[in-house]
C-alpha cells in the first residue's frame, strides 16, 4: 500500500513510544553503489565484471533510480558519481573496460568501507536516505586493504545498507 502515512503507525520500544523518522512504502526509487573489483589479477575475467554490471544496468535498474560505478584495486576510484542515466554509466562501464587495470593487489575490504561510508571527497552510501545497496562484483580476496575483515564487517553493519554479491 502507498497511500500509508508514518502518522498511522506506533512505535513501541520497551513499552515507549519513540518517533518514526524515516518511513517509505511501496516501490521506491533505489539508490546503488556498483563496486567492481578491477585489478589485474582479474584481467582474464574481465567479461565476468563487465557483464555482470551491465546487465544489472540495462535489466534490472530502473529508469527512476539512481546508481554510481566505482572500481577498485590498491585504491577506489569513483568511475561515475550518481547519476539516472543509464547511457552514462553504460559508457563508463565501457571506458573502464578499454583502460586495463595496472595493479594485482586489491584492498576489498577499503572499497567497501569507501563505498559506504565514504572520504573527504566521496559521501558515500550511509547518509542517503531511502532505499540504497551495494552490488559487489569481485574475486572476494583482499591483499592491501588497512582495514581488517572484523572492521569491514563493523562497517557494514553500522552502515545499514546491504551488500549483494556476485563472486568471480
Amino acid at each position: 500500500y502507498t497511500d500509508l502515512k508514518k502518522e498511522q503507525f506506533k512505535l513501541l520500544e520497551d513499552g515507549f513510544e519513540q518517533p518514526v523518522t524515516i518511513f517509505t512504502g511501496g516501490e521506491a526509487p533505489m539508490n546503488i553503489v556498483l563496486l567492481l573489483e578491477y585489478s589485474s589479477r582479474i584481467l582474464p575475467l574481465l567479461g565476468e565484471v563487465v557483464y555482470p554490471a551491465g546487465m544489472f544496468i540495462s535489466q534490472i535498474l530502473n529508469p527512476e533510480d539512481y546508481a554510481a560505478l566505482i572500481s577498485f584495486d590498491i585504491k577506489p576510484r569513483v568511475v561515475s558519481d550518481f547519476t539516472g542515466h543509464r547511457s552514462r554509466l553504460f559508457n563508463s562501464l565501457r571506458g573502464l573496460a578499454k583502460d586495463p587495470p595496472f595493479y594485482r593487489e586489491s584492498s576489498l575490504y577499503d572499497a567497501l568501507a569507501f563505498a559506504l561510508v565514504g572520504n573527504m571527497d566521496y559521501a558515500g552510501l550511509s547518509g542517503v536516505q531511502g532505499r540504497t545497496a551495494v552490488l559487489l562484483i569481485s574475486t572476494g580476496r583482499d591483499s592491501l586493504s588497512k582495514i581488517n575483515f572484523d572492521e569491514a564487517r563493523k562497517v557494514v553493519a553500522n552502515a545499514g545498507v546491504p551488500v549483494y554479491s556476485i563472486g568471480i
